[in-house]
Protein backbone atom coordinates (compact mmCIF):
# COMPACT_ATOMS: atom_id res chain seq x y z
CA UNK A 1 0.00 0.00 0.00
CA UNK A 2 1.41 3.39 -1.00
CA UNK A 3 1.85 6.14 1.61
CA UNK A 4 -0.78 8.94 1.56
CA UNK A 5 0.20 11.92 -0.54
CA UNK A 6 1.76 14.79 1.34
CA UNK A 7 -0.67 17.72 1.58
CA UNK A 8 0.10 20.66 -0.64
CA UNK A 9 0.78 24.16 0.68
CA UNK A 10 -2.68 25.15 -0.41
CA UNK A 11 -4.28 22.26 1.47
CA UNK A 12 -2.32 23.10 4.62
CA UNK A 13 -3.41 26.72 4.29
CA UNK A 14 -7.06 25.81 3.83
CA UNK A 15 -6.83 23.61 6.93
CA UNK A 16 -5.52 26.56 8.95
CA UNK A 17 -2.13 24.92 9.51
CA UNK A 18 -0.28 28.16 8.91
CA UNK A 19 2.92 27.33 10.80
CA UNK A 20 3.31 24.16 8.76
CA UNK A 21 2.89 26.26 5.61
CA UNK A 22 5.77 28.48 6.68
CA UNK A 23 7.91 25.55 7.81
CA UNK A 24 7.42 23.76 4.49
CA UNK A 25 8.37 26.89 2.58
CA UNK A 26 11.46 27.43 4.70
CA UNK A 27 12.57 23.87 3.97
CA UNK A 28 12.40 24.54 0.24
CA UNK A 29 15.11 27.17 0.41
CA UNK A 30 15.29 30.67 -1.05
CA UNK A 31 11.94 32.49 -1.46
CA UNK A 32 13.20 34.17 -4.67
CA UNK A 33 12.60 30.88 -6.44
CA UNK A 34 8.91 30.75 -5.48
CA UNK A 35 6.04 31.90 -7.65
CA UNK A 36 4.02 35.03 -6.91
CA UNK A 37 0.90 33.06 -5.82
CA UNK A 38 2.98 30.99 -3.38
CA UNK A 39 4.69 34.07 -1.96
CA UNK A 40 1.30 35.69 -1.44
CA UNK A 41 -0.01 32.59 0.32
CA UNK A 42 3.04 32.54 2.59
CA UNK A 43 2.57 36.22 3.38
CA UNK A 44 -1.08 35.66 4.36
CA UNK A 45 -0.08 32.72 6.56
CA UNK A 46 2.52 34.89 8.28
CA UNK A 47 -0.06 37.65 8.81
CA UNK A 48 -2.46 35.14 10.37
CA UNK A 49 0.29 34.13 12.80
CA UNK A 50 1.13 37.73 13.65
CA UNK A 51 4.53 37.55 11.95
CA UNK A 52 4.19 40.84 10.11
CA UNK A 53 7.89 41.34 9.34
CA UNK A 54 8.10 37.92 7.70
CA UNK A 55 4.92 38.65 5.77
CA UNK A 56 6.33 41.92 4.48
CA UNK A 57 9.52 40.15 3.43
CA UNK A 58 7.55 37.66 1.34
CA UNK A 59 5.47 40.44 -0.23
CA UNK A 60 8.49 42.58 -1.05
CA UNK A 61 10.09 39.54 -2.66
CA UNK A 62 6.95 38.90 -4.70
CA UNK A 63 6.86 42.52 -5.87
CA UNK A 64 10.58 42.49 -6.74
CA UNK A 65 10.23 39.24 -8.71
CA UNK A 66 6.81 39.98 -10.21
CA UNK A 67 6.29 43.78 -10.24
CA UNK A 68 3.07 43.56 -12.28
CA UNK A 69 1.39 41.20 -9.81
CA UNK A 70 -1.53 43.09 -8.12
CA UNK A 71 -2.21 40.52 -5.37
CA UNK A 72 1.10 41.29 -3.66
CA UNK A 73 0.30 45.00 -3.54
CA UNK A 74 -3.21 44.27 -2.25
CA UNK A 75 -1.86 42.07 0.54
CA UNK A 76 0.84 44.62 1.32
CA UNK A 77 -1.98 47.14 1.72
CA UNK A 78 -3.68 44.79 4.19
CA UNK A 79 -0.45 44.52 6.17
CA UNK A 80 -0.02 48.30 6.32
CA UNK A 81 -3.68 48.76 7.29
CA UNK A 82 -3.34 46.27 10.14
CA UNK A 83 -0.35 48.25 11.36
CA UNK A 84 -2.29 51.51 11.23
CA UNK A 85 -0.13 52.83 8.37
CA UNK A 86 -2.97 54.46 6.47
CA UNK A 87 -1.00 56.35 3.82
CA UNK A 88 1.15 53.33 2.97
CA UNK A 89 -1.93 51.09 2.81
CA UNK A 90 -3.71 53.51 0.48
CA UNK A 91 -0.68 53.68 -1.82
CA UNK A 92 -0.38 49.89 -1.99
CA UNK A 93 -4.07 49.41 -2.76
CA UNK A 94 -4.01 52.10 -5.43
CA UNK A 95 -1.02 50.40 -7.10
CA UNK A 96 -2.91 47.09 -7.11
CA UNK A 97 -5.92 48.81 -8.70
CA UNK A 98 -3.68 50.51 -11.24
CA UNK A 99 -2.42 47.08 -12.29
CA UNK A 100 -5.87 45.46 -12.12
CA UNK A 101 -8.74 48.02 -12.13
CA UNK A 102 -11.27 45.32 -11.24
CA UNK A 103 -9.37 43.82 -8.29
CA UNK A 104 -12.25 43.41 -5.79
CA UNK A 105 -10.12 42.91 -2.68
CA UNK A 106 -7.99 45.97 -3.34
CA UNK A 107 -11.07 48.05 -4.18
CA UNK A 108 -13.05 47.13 -1.08
CA UNK A 109 -10.07 47.31 1.27
CA UNK A 110 -9.13 50.73 -0.08
CA UNK A 111 -12.74 51.68 0.62
CA UNK A 112 -12.42 50.55 4.25
CA UNK A 113 -9.11 52.42 4.61
CA UNK A 114 -10.70 55.62 3.34
CA UNK A 115 -13.73 55.07 5.58
CA UNK A 116 -11.50 54.80 8.64
CA UNK A 117 -9.75 57.99 7.54
CA UNK A 118 -13.09 59.81 7.40
CA UNK A 119 -13.09 60.13 3.60
CA UNK A 120 -16.61 58.76 3.32
CA UNK A 121 -17.57 59.70 -0.24
CA UNK A 122 -14.32 58.32 -1.67
CA UNK A 123 -14.81 55.15 0.36
CA UNK A 124 -18.30 54.70 -1.05
CA UNK A 125 -17.02 55.00 -4.63
CA UNK A 126 -14.43 52.23 -4.21
CA UNK A 127 -16.76 49.95 -2.27
CA UNK A 128 -19.40 50.26 -5.00
CA UNK A 129 -16.81 49.45 -7.66
CA UNK A 130 -15.87 46.32 -5.72
CA UNK A 131 -19.46 45.05 -5.67
CA UNK A 132 -19.82 45.79 -9.39
CA UNK A 133 -16.67 43.81 -10.14
CA UNK A 134 -17.59 40.90 -7.86
CA UNK A 135 -21.37 40.74 -7.26
CA UNK A 136 -21.03 37.74 -4.91
CA UNK A 137 -18.12 39.14 -2.87
CA UNK A 138 -19.57 39.11 0.66
CA UNK A 139 -16.92 41.36 2.23
CA UNK A 140 -17.29 43.92 -0.55
CA UNK A 141 -21.03 44.19 0.07
CA UNK A 142 -20.50 44.30 3.83
CA UNK A 143 -17.92 47.08 3.55
CA UNK A 144 -20.31 49.02 1.32
CA UNK A 145 -22.97 48.59 4.01
CA UNK A 146 -20.58 50.05 6.60
CA UNK A 147 -19.94 53.08 4.39
CA UNK A 148 -23.64 53.61 3.71
CA UNK A 149 -24.33 53.52 7.45
CA UNK A 150 -21.86 56.37 7.86
CA UNK A 151 -23.68 58.26 5.09
CA UNK A 152 -26.98 57.59 6.91
CA UNK A 153 -28.43 55.94 3.79
CA UNK A 154 -30.04 53.23 5.84
CA UNK A 155 -32.25 51.71 3.13
CA UNK A 156 -29.26 51.24 0.83
CA UNK A 157 -27.20 49.93 3.77
CA UNK A 158 -29.90 47.34 4.45
CA UNK A 159 -29.71 46.19 0.82
CA UNK A 160 -25.90 45.97 0.87
CA UNK A 161 -25.83 44.04 4.14
CA UNK A 162 -28.52 41.68 2.84
CA UNK A 163 -26.45 41.03 -0.29
CA UNK A 164 -23.45 40.23 1.91
CA UNK A 165 -25.52 37.78 3.96
CA UNK A 166 -26.85 36.13 0.80
CA UNK A 167 -23.25 35.54 -0.30
CA UNK A 168 -22.15 34.39 3.16
CA UNK A 169 -24.94 33.68 5.70
CA UNK A 170 -22.37 33.30 8.47
CA UNK A 171 -20.75 36.71 7.99
CA UNK A 172 -21.32 38.11 11.46
CA UNK A 173 -20.33 41.69 10.70
CA UNK A 174 -22.89 41.78 7.89
CA UNK A 175 -25.64 40.64 10.26
CA UNK A 176 -24.53 43.33 12.69
CA UNK A 177 -24.56 45.99 9.95
CA UNK A 178 -27.99 44.80 8.84
CA UNK A 179 -29.20 45.27 12.42
CA UNK A 180 -27.79 48.82 12.49
CA UNK A 181 -29.51 49.68 9.20
CA UNK A 182 -32.84 48.30 10.41
CA UNK A 183 -32.54 50.02 13.79
CA UNK A 184 -31.95 53.37 12.12
CA UNK A 185 -35.12 52.88 10.08
CA UNK A 186 -37.08 52.35 13.29
CA UNK A 187 -37.59 48.65 12.56
CA UNK A 188 -36.50 47.54 15.99
CA UNK A 189 -38.00 44.04 16.01
CA UNK A 190 -36.25 43.26 12.71
CA UNK A 191 -33.01 44.74 14.06
CA UNK A 192 -33.17 42.59 17.17
CA UNK A 193 -33.84 39.52 15.02
CA UNK A 194 -30.71 40.23 12.94
CA UNK A 195 -28.67 40.61 16.12
CA UNK A 196 -30.03 37.35 17.48
CA UNK A 197 -29.03 35.57 14.26
CA UNK A 198 -25.49 36.83 14.71
CA UNK A 199 -25.42 35.96 18.40
CA UNK A 200 -26.67 32.45 17.65
CA UNK A 201 -23.51 32.00 15.59
CA UNK A 202 -21.26 33.76 18.10
CA UNK A 203 -22.73 34.73 21.50
CA UNK A 204 -19.71 36.95 22.15
CA UNK A 205 -19.94 39.07 18.97
CA UNK A 206 -19.65 42.55 20.42
CA UNK A 207 -20.91 44.32 17.31
CA UNK A 208 -24.17 42.38 17.47
CA UNK A 209 -24.44 42.96 21.21
CA UNK A 210 -23.89 46.69 20.73
CA UNK A 211 -26.53 46.88 18.02
CA UNK A 212 -28.96 44.82 20.08
CA UNK A 213 -28.51 47.20 22.99
CA UNK A 214 -28.91 50.15 20.63
CA UNK A 215 -32.21 48.80 19.35
CA UNK A 216 -33.54 48.52 22.90
CA UNK A 217 -32.17 51.97 23.74
CA UNK A 218 -33.79 53.68 20.75
CA UNK A 219 -37.13 52.13 21.74
CA UNK A 220 -36.75 53.54 25.23
CA UNK A 221 -36.24 50.09 26.78
CA UNK A 222 -33.24 51.31 28.75
CA UNK A 223 -33.21 48.55 31.36
CA UNK A 224 -32.94 45.89 28.65
CA UNK A 225 -30.34 47.96 26.83
CA UNK A 226 -28.25 48.38 29.97
CA UNK A 227 -28.23 44.62 30.58
CA UNK A 228 -27.10 43.92 27.01
CA UNK A 229 -24.34 46.53 27.14
CA UNK A 230 -23.17 45.20 30.49
CA UNK A 231 -22.95 41.69 29.01
CA UNK A 232 -21.05 43.00 26.00
CA UNK A 233 -18.57 44.93 28.13
CA UNK A 234 -17.91 41.79 30.19
CA UNK A 235 -16.56 40.32 26.95
CA UNK A 236 -14.82 43.45 25.66
CA UNK A 237 -14.32 46.04 28.44
CA UNK A 238 -12.51 48.45 26.09
CA UNK A 239 -15.19 48.64 23.40
CA UNK A 240 -15.55 52.44 23.34
CA UNK A 241 -18.93 52.68 21.59
CA UNK A 242 -20.44 50.11 23.93
CA UNK A 243 -19.06 52.02 26.92
CA UNK A 244 -20.67 55.21 25.56
CA UNK A 245 -24.00 53.50 25.01
CA UNK A 246 -23.88 51.89 28.44
CA UNK A 247 -23.37 55.31 30.02
CA UNK A 248 -26.38 56.68 28.14
CA UNK A 249 -28.58 53.83 29.37
CA UNK A 250 -27.51 54.37 32.97
CA UNK A 251 -28.20 58.10 32.67
CA UNK A 252 -31.67 57.46 31.25
CA UNK A 253 -32.36 55.09 34.14
CA UNK A 254 -31.34 57.82 36.60
CA UNK A 255 -28.38 55.85 37.97
CA UNK A 256 -26.15 58.90 37.91
CA UNK A 257 -23.61 57.56 40.41
CA UNK A 258 -22.75 54.70 38.05
CA UNK A 259 -23.24 56.73 34.89
CA UNK A 260 -21.04 59.82 35.33
CA UNK A 261 -17.66 57.99 35.45
CA UNK A 262 -18.64 55.97 32.38
CA UNK A 263 -19.87 59.10 30.60
CA UNK A 264 -16.29 60.41 30.50
CA UNK A 265 -15.78 58.12 27.48
CA UNK A 266 -17.56 60.78 25.38
CA UNK A 267 -14.30 62.61 24.72
CA UNK A 268 -12.01 59.60 24.28
CA UNK A 269 -9.79 60.03 21.19
CA UNK A 270 -10.58 56.39 20.40
CA UNK A 271 -14.18 57.30 19.53
CA UNK A 272 -15.03 58.00 15.90
CA UNK A 273 -17.55 60.65 16.92
CA UNK A 274 -16.26 62.50 19.96
CA UNK A 275 -18.91 64.46 21.84
CA UNK A 276 -16.33 66.77 23.37
CA UNK A 277 -12.82 67.88 22.43
CA UNK A 278 -10.33 69.11 25.09
CA UNK A 279 -8.91 72.62 24.80
CA UNK A 280 -5.77 73.18 22.73
CA UNK A 281 -3.58 74.21 25.64
CA UNK A 282 -1.68 72.39 28.33
CA UNK A 283 -3.33 73.32 31.63
CA UNK A 284 -4.52 70.40 33.71
CA UNK A 285 -8.01 68.94 33.59
CA UNK A 286 -9.85 69.26 36.89
CA UNK A 287 -10.49 65.88 38.50
CA UNK A 288 -12.61 66.92 41.48
CA UNK A 289 -9.84 68.10 43.81
CA UNK A 290 -10.11 71.29 45.89
CA UNK A 291 -10.22 74.49 43.86
CA UNK A 292 -9.42 76.71 46.82
CA UNK A 293 -8.23 80.08 45.54
CA UNK A 294 -8.05 78.87 41.93
CA UNK A 295 -9.63 79.85 38.62
CA UNK A 296 -11.55 77.13 36.80
CA UNK A 297 -12.27 77.35 33.08
CA UNK A 298 -15.45 75.57 31.95
CA UNK A 299 -14.76 74.35 28.41
CA UNK A 300 -17.75 73.76 26.08
CA UNK A 301 -19.04 70.39 24.94
CA UNK A 302 -21.88 69.12 22.79
CA UNK A 303 -24.76 71.57 22.16
CA UNK A 304 -26.12 74.85 23.44
CA UNK A 305 -28.66 73.08 25.62
CA UNK A 306 -25.95 71.09 27.39
CA UNK A 307 -24.13 74.24 28.44
CA UNK A 308 -27.34 75.91 29.58
CA UNK A 309 -28.24 72.80 31.58
CA UNK A 310 -24.85 72.52 33.29
CA UNK A 311 -24.10 76.14 34.16
CA UNK A 312 -26.31 75.50 37.21
CA UNK A 313 -23.23 73.88 38.77
CA UNK A 314 -21.19 77.10 38.81
CA UNK A 315 -22.31 78.23 42.30
CA UNK A 316 -21.37 74.83 43.76
CA UNK A 317 -17.88 75.11 42.31
CA UNK A 318 -17.42 78.10 44.57
CA UNK A 319 -19.41 77.07 47.65
CA UNK A 320 -18.35 73.37 47.74
CA UNK A 321 -15.00 73.32 45.94
CA UNK A 322 -13.57 76.73 46.87
CA UNK A 323 -13.08 78.12 43.36
CA UNK A 324 -12.09 81.78 43.45
CA UNK A 325 -13.15 82.50 39.88
CA UNK A 326 -15.23 80.74 37.23
CA UNK A 327 -14.54 81.47 33.58
CA UNK A 328 -16.82 80.10 30.85
CA UNK A 329 -15.74 79.50 27.26
CA UNK A 330 -18.67 79.37 24.82
CA UNK A 331 -19.83 80.39 21.38
CA UNK A 332 -20.82 84.06 20.98
CA UNK A 333 -24.52 83.14 20.84
CA UNK A 334 -24.36 82.02 24.48
CA UNK A 335 -21.98 84.62 25.93
CA UNK A 336 -24.42 87.20 27.30
CA UNK A 337 -26.70 84.52 28.70
CA UNK A 338 -23.86 82.69 30.48
CA UNK A 339 -22.77 85.99 32.00
CA UNK A 340 -26.17 86.27 33.71
CA UNK A 341 -25.27 83.39 36.06
CA UNK A 342 -24.10 85.18 39.25
CA UNK A 343 -21.28 82.72 39.97
CA UNK A 344 -19.68 83.24 36.55
CA UNK A 345 -16.89 85.81 36.68
CA UNK A 346 -15.90 85.98 33.03
CA UNK A 347 -17.08 84.68 29.64
CA UNK A 348 -14.80 84.24 26.64
CA UNK A 349 -15.69 83.31 23.08
CA UNK A 350 -12.24 82.63 21.61
CA UNK A 351 -9.63 80.04 22.53
CA UNK A 352 -6.80 81.77 20.66
CA UNK A 353 -5.74 83.67 23.78
CA UNK A 354 -7.24 81.74 26.71
CA UNK A 355 -7.78 83.67 29.93
CA UNK A 356 -5.60 82.97 32.92
CA UNK A 357 -6.81 79.84 34.67
CA UNK A 358 -5.42 77.05 36.81
CA UNK A 359 -7.40 74.14 35.37
CA UNK A 360 -10.32 73.36 33.08
CA UNK A 361 -13.31 71.01 32.95
CA UNK A 362 -16.12 69.92 30.67
CA UNK A 363 -19.60 70.90 31.93
CA UNK A 364 -20.93 67.38 32.46
CA UNK A 365 -17.73 66.28 34.17
CA UNK A 366 -18.65 68.70 36.96
CA UNK A 367 -21.70 66.57 37.77
CA UNK A 368 -19.56 63.50 38.25
CA UNK A 369 -16.97 65.28 40.38
CA UNK A 370 -19.70 66.78 42.57
CA UNK A 371 -21.38 63.38 42.98
CA UNK A 372 -24.67 64.62 41.53
CA UNK A 373 -27.59 62.18 41.84
CA UNK A 374 -31.33 62.55 41.39
CA UNK A 375 -31.56 63.05 45.15
CA UNK A 376 -29.10 65.95 45.39
CA UNK A 377 -29.45 67.48 41.92
CA UNK A 378 -29.09 71.28 42.22
CA UNK A 379 -32.37 72.52 40.78
CA UNK A 380 -33.05 75.94 42.26
CA UNK A 381 -34.75 78.05 39.59
CA UNK A 382 -34.09 80.40 38.00
CA UNK A 383 -30.33 80.22 37.65
CA UNK A 384 -30.10 82.30 34.46
CA UNK A 385 -31.71 85.71 33.99
CA UNK A 386 -32.98 87.90 31.20
CA UNK A 387 -31.48 91.37 30.87
CA UNK A 388 -33.84 94.18 31.80
CA UNK A 389 -32.52 96.22 28.88
CA UNK A 390 -33.22 93.43 26.44
CA UNK A 391 -36.67 92.82 27.90
CA UNK A 392 -37.42 96.50 27.31
CA UNK A 393 -36.06 96.23 23.78
CA UNK A 394 -38.28 93.28 22.86
CA UNK A 395 -41.43 94.26 24.75
CA UNK A 396 -42.82 96.51 21.96
CA UNK A 397 -42.30 93.70 19.43
CA UNK A 398 -44.50 91.24 21.32
CA UNK A 399 -48.21 90.93 20.51
CA UNK A 400 -50.65 92.89 22.62
CA UNK A 401 -52.23 90.68 25.21
CA UNK A 402 -55.74 91.32 26.52
CA UNK A 403 -56.13 90.74 30.26
CA UNK A 404 -56.17 87.11 31.34
CA UNK A 405 -54.96 85.76 28.00
CA UNK A 406 -51.80 83.85 27.12
CA UNK A 407 -48.64 84.47 25.16
CA UNK A 408 -47.19 81.16 24.02
CA UNK A 409 -43.83 80.64 22.32
CA UNK A 410 -43.41 77.85 19.77
CA UNK A 411 -40.46 75.84 18.46
CA UNK A 412 -41.42 72.85 16.32
CA UNK A 413 -38.11 71.92 14.70
CA UNK A 414 -34.54 71.45 15.88
CA UNK A 415 -31.31 71.41 13.90
CA UNK A 416 -31.38 69.23 10.79
CA UNK A 417 -27.84 68.11 11.69
CA UNK A 418 -29.03 66.31 14.83
CA UNK A 419 -28.88 62.51 14.42
CA UNK A 420 -32.41 62.08 15.69
CA UNK A 421 -33.92 65.11 13.99
CA UNK A 422 -36.27 63.04 11.83
CA UNK A 423 -37.89 61.77 15.04
CA UNK A 424 -37.69 64.76 17.39
CA UNK A 425 -38.80 67.53 14.97
CA UNK A 426 -42.42 67.90 13.93
CA UNK A 427 -43.14 67.49 10.20
CA UNK A 428 -44.18 71.13 10.05
CA UNK A 429 -46.06 73.98 11.67
CA UNK A 430 -49.35 72.55 10.40
CA UNK A 431 -48.96 69.71 12.90
CA UNK A 432 -49.69 72.26 15.65
CA UNK A 433 -52.89 73.53 14.00
CA UNK A 434 -55.20 72.20 16.77
CA UNK A 435 -53.68 74.75 19.16
CA UNK A 436 -55.30 77.55 17.17
CA UNK A 437 -58.74 76.14 17.95
CA UNK A 438 -58.42 77.70 21.40
CA UNK A 439 -59.49 81.33 21.88
CA UNK A 440 -57.40 84.33 22.86
CA UNK A 441 -53.91 82.84 22.69
CA UNK A 442 -51.13 84.82 21.05
CA UNK A 443 -48.56 82.52 19.42
CA UNK A 444 -44.96 83.65 18.81
CA UNK A 445 -42.37 81.73 16.79
CA UNK A 446 -38.82 81.44 18.10
CA UNK A 447 -37.89 79.16 15.21
CA UNK A 448 -34.39 79.64 13.78
CA UNK A 449 -32.80 77.80 10.89
CA UNK A 450 -34.93 74.84 9.89
CA UNK A 451 -38.60 75.92 9.93
CA UNK A 452 -38.03 79.67 9.59
CA UNK A 453 -39.52 79.75 6.11
CA UNK A 454 -42.89 78.35 7.18
CA UNK A 455 -42.84 80.55 10.29
CA UNK A 456 -42.68 83.57 8.00
CA UNK A 457 -45.61 82.23 5.94
CA UNK A 458 -47.72 80.17 8.35
CA UNK A 459 -50.60 78.02 7.13
CA UNK A 460 -54.06 79.64 6.88
CA UNK A 461 -55.77 79.92 10.22
CA UNK A 462 -52.51 79.82 12.20
CA UNK A 463 -51.85 83.48 13.00
CA UNK A 464 -48.27 83.70 14.19
CA UNK A 465 -45.80 86.44 15.04
CA UNK A 466 -42.38 85.23 13.92
CA UNK A 467 -39.45 86.69 15.87
CA UNK A 468 -36.90 83.91 15.38
CA UNK A 469 -35.24 85.49 12.36
CA UNK A 470 -34.59 88.70 14.35
CA UNK A 471 -32.99 86.96 17.33
CA UNK A 472 -29.22 87.43 17.52
CA UNK A 473 -28.31 85.33 20.54
CA UNK A 474 -29.72 83.43 23.51
CA UNK A 475 -29.91 86.59 25.60
CA UNK A 476 -32.44 87.87 23.06
CA UNK A 477 -34.33 84.58 23.33
CA UNK A 478 -34.27 84.85 27.12
CA UNK A 479 -35.71 88.37 27.03
CA UNK A 480 -38.57 87.19 24.82
CA UNK A 481 -39.25 83.96 26.75
CA UNK A 482 -39.30 85.94 30.01
CA UNK A 483 -42.41 87.71 28.68
CA UNK A 484 -44.24 84.49 27.72
CA UNK A 485 -46.71 82.56 29.82
CA UNK A 486 -45.62 79.29 28.26
CA UNK A 487 -43.22 77.77 25.74
CA UNK A 488 -44.20 74.69 23.73
CA UNK A 489 -41.28 73.09 21.94
CA UNK A 490 -39.61 69.95 20.74
CA UNK A 491 -36.40 68.82 22.44
CA UNK A 492 -34.08 71.73 21.68
CA UNK A 493 -31.98 74.24 23.61
CA UNK A 494 -35.07 76.44 24.07
CA UNK A 495 -36.44 73.87 26.53
CA UNK A 496 -33.31 74.28 28.67
CA UNK A 497 -33.42 78.04 28.32
CA UNK A 498 -37.03 78.24 29.51
CA UNK A 499 -36.29 75.86 32.37
CA UNK A 500 -33.21 77.79 33.46
CA UNK A 501 -35.29 80.99 33.49
CA UNK A 502 -37.97 79.26 35.56
CA UNK A 503 -40.58 79.73 32.83
CA UNK A 504 -43.25 77.07 32.15
CA UNK A 505 -42.31 74.90 29.20
CA UNK A 506 -43.98 71.88 27.61
CA UNK A 507 -41.59 69.60 25.76
CA UNK A 508 -42.73 67.16 23.07
CA UNK A 509 -40.60 64.01 23.20
CA UNK A 510 -40.38 61.39 20.42
CA UNK A 511 -40.98 57.70 21.03
CA UNK A 512 -37.73 56.87 19.23
CA UNK A 513 -34.41 58.17 20.51
CA UNK A 514 -35.68 60.22 23.44
CA UNK A 515 -32.75 61.88 25.18
CA UNK A 516 -31.35 60.47 28.42
CA UNK A 517 -31.89 63.62 30.45
CA UNK A 518 -35.68 63.24 30.34
CA UNK A 519 -35.38 59.85 32.07
CA UNK A 520 -38.22 57.37 31.56
CA UNK A 521 -41.96 57.11 32.25
CA UNK A 522 -42.39 60.52 33.86
CA UNK A 523 -44.01 63.76 32.74
CA UNK A 524 -41.79 66.10 34.72
CA UNK A 525 -38.05 66.80 34.91
CA UNK A 526 -36.00 66.89 38.11
CA UNK A 527 -33.59 69.18 36.25
CA UNK A 528 -36.33 71.83 35.97
CA UNK A 529 -38.84 71.01 38.71
CA UNK A 530 -42.20 72.70 38.60
CA UNK A 531 -41.72 74.33 35.20
CA UNK A 532 -41.06 71.60 32.62
CA UNK A 533 -43.83 69.23 31.57
CA UNK A 534 -43.07 66.33 29.23
CA UNK A 535 -45.49 65.08 26.58
CA UNK A 536 -44.18 61.71 25.43
CA UNK A 537 -45.08 60.12 22.13
CA UNK A 538 -46.03 56.45 22.54
CA UNK A 539 -44.52 53.84 20.21
CA UNK A 540 -47.79 53.39 18.31
CA UNK A 541 -48.61 57.12 18.02
CA UNK A 542 -47.96 59.79 15.44
CA UNK A 543 -47.52 63.40 16.53
CA UNK A 544 -51.25 64.15 16.18
CA UNK A 545 -52.02 62.17 19.32
CA UNK A 546 -49.41 64.12 21.28
CA UNK A 547 -50.68 67.45 19.95
CA UNK A 548 -54.21 66.47 20.99
CA UNK A 549 -53.01 66.01 24.58
CA UNK A 550 -51.14 69.31 24.45
CA UNK A 551 -54.25 71.06 23.14
CA UNK A 552 -56.36 69.65 25.96
CA UNK A 553 -53.78 70.73 28.54
CA UNK A 554 -53.57 74.20 27.00
CA UNK A 555 -57.35 74.51 27.09
CA UNK A 556 -57.33 73.84 30.83
CA UNK A 557 -54.54 76.38 31.29
CA UNK A 558 -56.12 79.08 29.18
CA UNK A 559 -57.35 81.66 31.63
CA UNK A 560 -59.70 83.10 29.03
CA UNK A 561 -62.07 80.12 29.40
Amino acid sequence: MSAPAEPTLGQLFQAGRFQEVLDRAAAHGRPERLSAPVLNLLAIAAIRLGQDDLAESYLRTAIAQHPQQPDAYSNLGNLHRNRGQTAAAEAAYRRAIELHPQHPDALTNLGVTLLNAGRIDEAASFCRRATECAPTHANAWNNLAAVLLEQRDYVAAEHAASQAISANPRLLDALSNLAAALKNQGRFADARAACQRALALDPAHVGALNNLGNAFQQEGAFAQAEAVFRAGLARDPEHVEMRWNHALSLLALGDYAAAWPRYEIRYSPKRKERHAVPPPFATRQWQGESLQGQTLLIWPEQGFGDQIQCIRFAPLLKSHCGAARIVVRCKPALAALMASQPAVDDVVTSDEAPPRHDCWTFPFSIAGHLGVTLENLPAELPYLFASAARIAHWQPRLPARPPRCLRVGLVWKGSSLHRNDAQRSLPGLAALAPLWSLPDIRFVSLQKGQGEDEAQSPPPGQALLHLGSEIHDFADSAAIVAQFDLVICVDTAIAHLAGALGKPCWVLLPAIGSDWRWLTARDDSPWYPGVLRLFRQAADEDWSAVIARVTLALKSLNRCD
